[in-house]
């Protein structure tokens, strides 16, 4: 498996996920890497995500989980061991990774063009990223429209969606990126 360019500098690797997938974004800018969620477990990390970072050539410096759903965050603790320098970062509170994490908060840049974004509902800690540059939105699983397969559409607060959905109808996009193939639309809507 590899990395796939979606947009300039943003890659995804598909890591599969039951009957469907789960994705891994590479943010790259002048040689500089944000690996954005981390596959279910370490042996994720360590036959899928590692090998295919390799072969591109990334290095992570900072690693970000979306929300803290297993099939986001559960490989986190092993790309930490494997990228000791690399910072961690997230919005809810550090109780699950070996390591001291940033607090992101919404609004924060990661770098000149990629920006974080609280988009609650899914669950409150749920961010996505906006790459400024592309008008390119990472919405994780923040938007779902009718879910995938068994699984629906998934949130904590209807009210936190619902002020979600309408913060991004508001926003000038390209293109929304998810991390899943949401029904009908699936991962990539332009």
């Amino acid at each position: 498996m590899r990395f796939e360019l979606l947009t300039d500098g943003i890659y995804r690797l598909k890591v599969p996920f039951e009957n469907i997938f789960t994705s891994v974004f590479a943010l790259v800018e002048d040689n500089k890497c944000i690996l954005l969620d981390s596959g279910c477990d370490e042996r994720d990390v360590n036959q899928i995500i590692i090998p295919s970072l390799d072969t591109a050539g990334f290095v992570p410096q900072m690693m970000i989980c979306s929300h803290l759903h297993s099939d986001h965050s559960g490989g986190m603790n092993a790309l930490l061991k494997a990228f000791p320098k690399a910072k961690a970062g997230l919005f809810a509170r550090n109780k699950y990774f070996d390591c001291e994490t940033v607090h992101l908060s919404d609004g924060d840049l990661l770098s000149n063009r990629f920006r974080v974004l609280n988009l609650k509902g899914h669950t409150d800690d749920c961010l996505a990223v906006l790459d400024e540059k592309t008008s390119t939105l990472l919405s994780f699983d923040c938007l779902q429209l009718f879910g995938v397969g068994r699984y629906g559409t998934a949130f904590s607060d209807c009210g936190e969606y619902l002020k979600t959905l309408e913060r991004v109808r508001d926003m000038r996009l390209e293109h929304i990126i998810a991390s899943h193939e949401y029904v009908p639309c699936g991962s990539v809507a332009n």
